[in-house]
């Protein structure tokens, strides 16, 4: 089984994005990064982009995420996660 893994600052990102999100939000943040991590476990190289080396990022509107694959694919790092600013 691959394994997916958040780096502290992502963690802390995905934290200050779920704080500011509305009320009415939370559940479709919520269900997008339970199925991008369902995605990461079961394809990590179909998911988004490449980017220098082991790097990719995927946007999954309204949410971007960068992360690595380890490890020959077994293994996948979150490291950036970010949502645009809302225009007002």
């Amino acid at each position: 089984m691959i394994s997916v893994e958040w780096k502290l600052a992502a963690r802390d990102e995905l934290d200050a994005i779920w704080a500011a999100a509305d009320v009415g939000e939370l559940p479709a943040l919520e269900r997008l990064v339970v199925d991008l991590l369902t995605d990461l476990r079961d394809d990590p190289l179909g998911v988004g982009e490449s980017r220098t080396g082991v790097r990719r990022v995927v946007v999954r509107s309204p949410l971007t995420v960068w992360f690595e694959v380890l490890d020959d694919a077994r293994r996948v790092r979150i490291y950036h996660i970010r949502r645009p600013a809302r225009r007002a």
